[in-house]
């Protein structure tokens, strides 16, 4: 049975120099049009904000000798071979030509942050985010296999598999689990994100304040930028709590570069205290850890 991929990712582009649009269309596009404009500025002082935001001029590690494992999209051959380890759980499904997909922006993102660790990549959705529970529970049990420190999944279903239930339950104490919220704006976080052996991952705006379709509540634990991420091979930004989950990851392989012995819960306690808080808001969960 098929399930809708919830990637979330947005391409967006500003429609008016104080507001945007949500649109599946590239910001180049506009760029080229509003290049002597205000809206060109505002884009151009937004370049990187997110990494000014979680202070990684603190930060002096790279993930070296870190494994993180993602599952996401299928890669283009080329970017295949450029990751340390790559499996597909699809069936018949053809290689895309072209860059840009999901997977790897996630991958792009890792890269910025935590630039040595090794990454172990599961393809488990299409180019159009089509996902089933059995190449989801298939290729988490593989990532798991390959004794990987952390594991990347920027997508949700609707509500608990059952299979993959068992196997994140199942997973080694040192391995530390990390998803997206979801983006649907509501009281509730998408699945695995909702596990609680999952660190929940929601989206904040570039003030601080939450996303407005990020999804909240009591089982979310923290929340980093979502909107106007962008890097150097993107020709476009992107917004969503599956970016938001991909910067706690390479921050999380920083952080075990420097104490590689620690568990899931002296993670998340490191976590806490970088993020200054020691209760949860129901909007942003623990706030933001920052270096």
């Amino acid at each position: 049975m098929y399930y809708y991929f919830k990637l979330t990712l947005v391409l967006i582009f500003l429609a008016y120099a104080t507001g945007y649009s949500v649109h599946q269309e590239s910001v180049e596009v506009n760029e080229k049009r509003d290049k002597h404009s205000n809206t060109y500025t505002y884009y151009q002082s937004l370049e990187g904000w997110f990494l000014d935001y979680i202070k990684v001029s603190n930060n002096k590690h790279t993930g070296k000798g870190v494994k993180i494992g993602i599952l996401d999209t299928v890669l283009p051959i080329s970017t295949q071979k450029k990751i340390k380890s790559y499996r597909s759980f699809l069936d018949q499904v053809g290689v895309p030509s072209t860059a840009g997909l999901h997977g790897e922006k996630i991958i792009d993102i890792i890269n910025l942050i935590s630039p040595d660790a090794e990454i172990y990549y599961a393809s488990i959705a299409d180019a159009q985010g089509n996902i089933t529970e059995d190449s989801f529970s298939k290729g988490l049990e593989w990532i798991l296999s390959q004794n990987v420190d952390v594991i990347n999944m920027s997508f949700g279903f609707e509500k608990k598999i059952d299979e993959v239930d068992r196997i994140l339950n199942n997973a080694p104490d040192e391995t530390i689990l990390v998803a997206a919220a979801g983006n649907d704006g509501l009281d509730r976080l998408t699945y695995p994100a909702s596990s609680k052996q999952v660190i929940a991952v929601g989206a904040l705006n570039y003030d601080g304040t939450k996303w407005y379709l990020s999804n909240y509540g009591s089982d979310l634990t923290f929340s980093l930028p979502g909107v106007f991420i962008k890097t150097d091979r993107q020709s476009e930004f992107s917004e969503g709590t599956s970016f938001s989950a991909a910067i706690l990851s390479s921050m999380v392989a920083c952080i075990l570069e420097g104490n590689p012995n620690m568990n899931r819960a002296e993670v998340l306690k490191t976590l806490k205290q970088m993020s200054g808080n020691t209760k949860k808001n129901y909007e942003t969960g623990y706030g933001t850890p920052k270096f």
